[in-house]
């Protein structure tokens, strides 16, 4: 996975200097972002189909929305792949851990 990167800007401004909203909007979205990694797992492991694009798709757009550019990239790097990259993709718990750590560097950023 990429390293992990947080646009500390773009997260800022969603509400000013609110730290402690916009702690409490990461962890919403961690919460929300994981349920979406589960359904997606459930609905193909090693392809893509209409269901786990819809939900990645989702995923791009919330974390881009709220500056985790490490997992906006991922997403989109991934609703780009062919047969190929899917056959190889190690699976979901590899991409879980790389959203936590986004998640915790964001928690850092806020706690700071």
């Amino acid at each position: 996975m990429k390293n992990v990167k947080v646009d500390g800007v773009r997260l800022l401004a969603l509400a000013g200097d609110d730290r402690d909203f916009l702690t409490t909007l990461v962890c919403d979205f961690k919460m929300d972002a994981m349920v979406l990694i589960d359904e997606m797992e459930t609905f193909g492991f090693k392809e893509a189909n209409d269901e786990v694009m819809k939900r990645l798709h989702q995923l791009k757009g919330s974390s881009g929305s709220i500056g985790m550019k490490s997992i906006y990239v991922c997403c989109l790097e991934m609703e780009l792949w062919g047969e190929k990259e899917w056959a190889e993709f190690g699976g979901w718990v590899e991409f879980r851990d790389h959203l936590s750590e986004a998640v915790d560097e964001a928690l850092i950023l806020l706690a700071g």
